[in-house]
């Protein structure tokens, strides 16, 4: 027991990093078309989850992780070049960030 990684540590960081990956993407996401500012301050808390999930994974998980960011490299590069810079520049404002859009109904 004293040289094996304890796999559910290494699951639980996996999981915890990759939702605070999505999570900061998907905050990208609504920065980028201006309803929600963007989290910056959160990137540090990401470098430090992949730097330990990275040291508690084992060589085959590392080496899984690393095929499934290749082929998902692959896809969304095709399907970038796909994209027609009419639909990307038919897009409002980059970063208007508007947090009251409503109409004033008091004085």
């Amino acid at each position: 027991m004293e040289h094996k990684i304890n796999s559910l540590t290494a699951w639980l960081w996996i999981g915890f990093t990759v939702l605070l990956a999505v999570t900061l993407a998907v905050n990208g996401v609504q920065a980028l078309l201006g309803h929600a500012k963007f989290a910056y301050w959160h990137i540090p808390t990401l470098a430090i989850g992949c730097c330990f999930s990275l040291s508690f994974m084992t060589d085959k998980q590392k080496a899984r992780a690393l095929a499934f960011l290749r082929l998902t490299r692959k896809r969304l590069r095709s399907h970038i070049l796909v994209q027609s810079p009419r639909r990307l520049c038919s897009r409002p404002p980059f970063f208007s960030f508007r947090p009251f859009n409503r109409p004033q109904t008091e004085p």
